[in-house]
């Protein structure tokens, strides 16, 4: 590992400015880097835009020699793509990549990024997903590397550690990265661990960047925390728009009761009253919670109070959970059926949508009937984004989404930073990941950075809870976009019971 130093302080200061030539002018194309693309599926010309995605995987084929053949629905039409690992990285900014190849210049050996990832606890249908996205980058990075003049000279590894949501595991494991020499992170996923390990990452200069986290109450400017994914205060104003379109006058408000749940709670309830809507009640769990019947109780008189007043069409239930969700709905159907039955479905978020352990075979039939709308971060619809979709769910049997592709974008950021700062040194690693953010074009779209060090433009798909294939089954799809220009929810499988 490079010590730092004067001569290090140096080459990150001509790296910055060079990098800062190219992201000067990506800054000022700031906003039409969600510019619209047209795309041609089925003899029908369909307009999508670089920030959102109306793709949904069907099929999937893995050949000989990695071949991936991505059946894809785009907008009622069907288009086939085909790639290879080693193809894949084409579609990220060539002139990054021959620049960061050049930049790493003589340098050799084999380079770790540490990933901290949820394998068991209630974020784990997500980590598993990640983890096979990272995994799918590292070898994409490697690939390219082989066809540089850092052939045979510089290997990427990942060092993934399951931290199952817990702080105090999540620190032992940066104590141990960091006697590893590893400064860059991929995760954590959730903002509860990564706001707990920001006065250690800042100590000892080791770059997170975070795939997932979203409380607008870590946004620290100049911290060693990176994300991503935009903030929820972007969330909260497409689940607002949600609402509104759904004819919502009253909200009963349920959250874990965590920085992530309670930012986004405060956050979603601000913007619906600011936009003329009321909040029944704001219903916080603990974290720890697995009898939830006493929670549903508040829950169902607030519901009763809020449909006495504004009638059953008008009255949400907007539910702030991760993967014990399912037995929160399992718990409604067994003691407040009733719940089940409301007129609108129940309305959810990140925590939730696409978590296959939600919709698994314990708890399909349940929630089912929740007919639930999920709002998502969401990404652009390219090549790569479809190869990488394709091979995730080769992998893992599960559909991509924003933090899935933007594990994989993260992942490359990391190993460009190494590459640019000559290895494992935090203090230039620090200095070069927004200039390297924005000027890669990676599965997620381009992450450019506002000055907290979050994603600057927001979009967010909606996922839905539908019958699977098999009577009594359940599965998720991408049903709605919203898009932070227009602050509008478009459906394209809107979910039953809304006008």
């Amino acid at each position: 590992m490079k010590t730092r130093g004067a001569s290090t302080v140096a080459v990150a200061g001509t790296l910055i400015v060079g990098l800062l030539i190219g992201a000067g002018a990506i800054y000022a194309l700031a906003p039409s880097l969600g510019l619209v693309s047209t795309s041609t599926a089925s003899g029908a010309t369909t307009t999508k835009t670089a920030t959102t995605t109306t793709t949904a995987i069907t099929t999937t084929t893995v050949g000989a020699g990695a071949t991936v053949t991505a059946t894809t629905t785009v907008a009622g039409g069907t288009t086939t793509v085909t790639t290879t690992a080693a193809g894949a990285v084409q579609g990220i900014n060539g002139s990054l990549l021959i620049g960061a190849a050049q930049a790493a210049g003589n340098i050799s050996g084999t380079f770790t990024v540490g990933v901290l990832e949820d394998l068991t606890s209630d974020l784990a249908s997500q980590g598993i997903s990640d983890k096979a996205t990272t995994q799918l980058a590292i070898t994409d990075i490697n690939s390219w590397l082989a066809t540089t003049p850092l052939a045979g000279k510089v290997t990427f590894v990942s060092n993934i550690q399951d931290y199952a949501l817990d702080n105090a595991k999540a620190s032992t494991i940066m104590n141990s990265f960091l006697t590893q020499g590893i400064h860059v992170v991929v995760g954590p996923l959730n903002s509860g661990t990564a706001g707990a390990l920001i006065p250690f990452a800042n100590s000892n200069h080791v770059v997170m960047i975070s795939q997932s986290s979203t409380n607008p109450n870590i946004a620290i400017p100049w911290d060693y925390l990176y994300r991503t994914p935009p903030a929820d205060q972007f969330q909260a104003k497409a689940d607002k728009a949600e609402f509104v379109q759904s004819g919502v006058q009253d909200v009963v408000i349920v959250y874990r009761n965590d920085g992530y749940g309670a930012g986004l709670a405060n956050a979603t309830a601000a913007e619906f009253k600011a936009a003329g809507g009321h909040v029944e009640a704001s219903i916080p769990y603990d974290t720890t919670t697995s009898n939830f019947v006493p929670i549903l109780g508040t829950v169902n008189d607030a519901y009763n109070s809020a449909v006495g007043k504004y009638g059953a069409t008008h009255v949400a239930l907007y539910f702030i959970s991760f993967g014990e969700f399912g037995k929160i709905a399992a718990q409604a159907s067994t003691n407040y059926a009733a719940l089940l039955k409301t007129p609108l479905p129940w309305f959810g978020t990140d925590g939730e949508g696409n978590q296959a352990s939600i919709v698994n075979s314990t708890f399909a039939s349940t929630v089912i009937q929740t007919r639930m709308a999920a709002s998502f971060p969401g990404f652009t619809d390219s090549k790569l984004t479809q190869s990488v979709c394709a091979r995730q769910l080769a992998a893992v049997s599960t559909l991509c989404d924003g933090y899935s592709v933007g594990a994989y974008d993260d992942t490359w950021l990391a190993a460009l930073a190494i590459l640019y700062c000559h290895g494992q040194d935090g203090v230039c690693i620090h200095a070069v990941i927004p200039s390297v953010a924005a000027t890669f074009n990676g599965a997620s779209g381009v992450p450019i950075l506002n000055t907290a060090g979050d994603r600057l433009y927001a979009s967010y798909v909606f996922f839905c809870i539908v019958p699977g294939t098999a009577t009594g089954s359940a599965k998720w799809i991408v049903c709605g976009t919203w898009d932070q220009a227009t602050d509008k929810v478009v459906w394209t499988a809107k979910p039953s019971g809304l006008p």
